[in-house]
């Protein structure tokens, strides 16, 4: 019997409750996962003298990802959506139509780095520890797009897990993947939040492998917005994190800056947030035009 087994057939079931729903999980597997649980579990808490805890940060659909992983090593993402029109209200549009404090030197930028054709830099840029030579006559967003693509981000964990497949490309604009974006978010958010870092890693690795596939529609931009509207909102230091290279959300950002820049939903939300996103959208505008 594997160790996990042992630990599963061996050790009393734990009463978790999220949105008013128990879940009954066997204890020494999830201290073995995560220290701040197994704390809340045996450490002398109130939970510990309750024999339950109650989880008010995670919504249902991430923890039941989270037993998922417990007990099988992966997670199944929430499912895309299939939209007819368009997907934001009237009055959304309208409250975005009216929106005319953007600073000019940003929208310029912006506008500007749209248009820029590849630099020397991005021409031949550093992937890892391969060098990515794409022909400069293809424009800025094929050559970053690519880079995105082909990065040496670490994949170990995701690999290990056969079951996991690879994610299914978007077929047309009326397909709504934010639910898809946001399940992965919020499991990275889970996972960092109670120190469970093999999950935190398979959910970076899982988030970056449907950005790869996902074909943004101007349409759909909505759908990137979400995403990081939540990650800027819930967690925003995670969207700094990558052992010092760019992080996978400005690594996106800067491969889909020529179709989001034209978007008053994503313009919208730099004001709307400030600081972190103000800064890192700047960070891929100042890496565009160098």
């Amino acid at each position: 019997m594997s160790h996990h087994g042992r630990m599963t057939y061996s050790s009393p079931p734990f009463k978790f409750i999220v949105e008013n729903k128990p879940f009954y999980v066997h204890r020494e597997l999830v201290a073995h996962y995560s220290a701040p649980l197994e704390r809340m579990m045996n450490g002398g808490m109130k939970e510990t003298q309750e024999g339950f805890a109650t989880l008010e940060d995670v919504d249902e659909g991430t923890f039941v990802r989270f037993l998922e992983f417990l007990y099988d090593g992966f997670y199944t993402p929430a499912e895309h959506k299939v939209v007819t029109g368009s997907r934001q209200s009237e009055s959304t549009n309208s409250k975005l139509s009216n929106i005319t404090s953007h600073p000019p030197s940003l929208l310029k930028a912006l506008e500007t780095t749209s248009r820029q054709p590849p630099s020397d830099r991005l021409a031949n840029s550093q992937v890892g520890q391969k060098t990515l030579t794409i022909p400069k006559h293809r424009s800025t967003r094929t050559v970053v797009r690519e880079a995105f693509l082909t990065s040496s981000m670490d994949t170990s964990v995701r690999n290990k897990v056969k079951k996991t497949g690879q994610p299914r490309p978007n077929q047309s604009e009326d397909e709504d993947y934010s639910e898809v974006f946001l399940s992965h978010a919020r499991v990275w958010v889970f996972a960092k939040m109670y120190q469970i870092p093999l999950l935190k890693r398979l959910a970076i690795e899982e988030l970056h492998a449907v950005l790869a596939v996902f074909n943004l529609h101007s349409q759909r931009c909505s759908d990137v917005v979400a995403l990081l509207r939540y990650l800027y909102t819930e967690d925003p230091a995670s969207c700094s994190e990558e052992d010092g290279k760019w992080s996978l959300i400005q690594h996106y950002m800067a491969a889909e800056m020529e179709i989001l820049s034209r978007n008053k939903e994503f313009q919208g939300l730099i004001l709307e947030n400030g600081g972190p996103l103000l800064h890192d959208v700047m960070t891929v505008v100042a890496r565009r035009l160098a």
